[in-house]
Formats: C-alpha cells, structure tokens, sequence
C-alpha cells in the first residue's frame, strides 16, 4: 500500500500514478560495455549503439532524482561464468544466441586491457562510468534474458519491501522486457 503522505504522484494516463520512494526500486538493467560502449560486444559485432549512448545522459538523470528521492538502485549485468558453465549446454538456445556475438572470447579493452566478451569480471561487464553505481546500490550478476532468472533480485526486492518497479536500461525488447514481465508475476 502507498504511503500518499510520502508518494510521488506521476502525471499518467488513463489516471495518475502514486509512488512511495521507499518502496520503489530502478532497475537498471545491462548498462555495460560489451552492450553499450564503443569497444564493446555489440560495437565490435556492427551493432550500432548510438541509441545506447543516447539513453545515458537521461537514466544519470532518473538515477539521481531517484537517490533523492530515496529509491533503491538496482544494476542487472548480464555476464557469465569464465568457463561459460552458466551460459547453457552448446546447443541451448540461450548459448547459441550468445556465441555468434563472440561470448567468452578474448578481446582488448579500449584502455588496453585483456577482457572477454560478457564474462564475470571483465571489461566489457563493468556498468558505463556514467552511470557507476553509488553507495547502497546493488549490482546483480544475471545470466539468462531475465534478472530473475538464479539471481538474488526477487531476495533483495522483498527484503526492502519493494512493490514498485522503475525500469531503465538498454535492449528493452529483451532483457528489460524479459525481467519485467518476470517481476509481474510475482506477489
């Protein structure tokens, strides 16, 4: 239920929307390099990311009201482990989407160093360094579309009490729109 003596009131349509902060989160969902930055899996496959870069500057600008405002953060990474074991059997459709996009290769970072393509602790899965996250924001490890999907999202959602959901993010037809529709099926 919404605090109204806390509440943002949203100007929406078909009537206004009322948020509680506290119990609101943003998700930011795959702001990384391997998607996003020039060097980067999507730019090196000819994938153009001039729309990525063009949502930066406005997601830097709702992460900050949302601090503000007193919201929680939330970054979903998509990333694998460097063996690849959680990336799905070599004929799973999750791996074959990834591996025409060069997943787990090794390539050079635009600042020289070694990385590999969406791998745990790498280069091109660190979040864009304009939209780094803060003290108190959390940042999710996901493997799959969704960030729900065996990750830790849906413990942290409940334990702050968090039944609103902002999402921010790039590839919102599938990784935003996967998790999305995740969080909407549960209580």
């Amino acid at each position: 239920m919404t605090d109204e003596r806390h509440s943002i009131v949203v100007d929406a349509g078909p009537e206004p929307l009322a948020i509680d902060p506290g119990r609101t989160a943003v998700i930011v969902v795959d702001m990384q390099n391997d998607f996003a930055a020039d060097g980067g899996m999507f730019a090196r496959a000819g994938i153009p990311i001039a729309e990525v870069a063009a949502v930066v500057d406005p997601i830097a600008q709702v992460l900050n009201a949302a601090r503000r405002a007193g919201m929680t953060v939330i970054y979903l990474t998509m990333q694998f482990e460097p063996d690849l074991s959680d990336a799905g059997a070599p004929d799973a459709p999750n791996f074959l989407k990834h591996k025409p996009l060069g997943v787990g290769d090794v390539v050079v970072a635009p600042d020289g160093r070694e990385s590999r393509t969406l791998v745990r602790g790498t280069w091109g899965t660190e979040i864009l360094p304009q939209l780094a996250p803060e003290e108190g924001d959390f940042v999710v490890a996901k493997h799959r579309y969704s960030g729900f999907f065996e990750t830790e999202l849906d413990a942290i959602l409940r334990e702050r009490g968090i039944d609103s959901l902002v999402f921010t993010g790039c590839t919102t037809s599938v990784c935003v729109d996967s998790t999305l529709r995740d969080a909407f099926y549960r209580d």
